[in-house]
């Protein structure tokens, strides 16, 4: 194959470089009735009368658990792409010996 095969070959080290950091969002949303965002689709907005007036809050105990399994769980998926990622720029470095 000639060079200009390769030209516009995006290299596994290239795609690192550009797809820079992975972002991973969360959006609670406890508060069903009482959110003002107003989605046309959210059923939410119609449950207001269930609660008889009453107003559901997340504790703030709860939250802190949320956020802190989020934390937890996405760190878990960084290392094993971490470790992976070394392990094959291993076998990819001792390949080339």
């Amino acid at each position: 194959m000639s060079d200009a095969t390769f030209e516009k070959t995006l290299t596994h080290g290239d795609a690192i470089r550009l797809s820079g950091s992975m972002a991973f969002n969360i959006m609670p949303k406890p508060a069903w009735s009482l959110c003002n965002l107003d989605c046309k689709y959210c059923y939410y907005l119609d449950m207001a009368e269930i609660y008889g007036g009453k107003k559901p809050r997340m504790k703030e105990a709860m939250l802190e658990k949320v956020v802190q399994e989020y934390i937890n769980g996405a760190w878990k998926v960084f290392d094993r792409a971490r470790k992976s990622l070394k392990s094959r720029e291993w076998i990819n470095v001792r390949g080339q010996d």
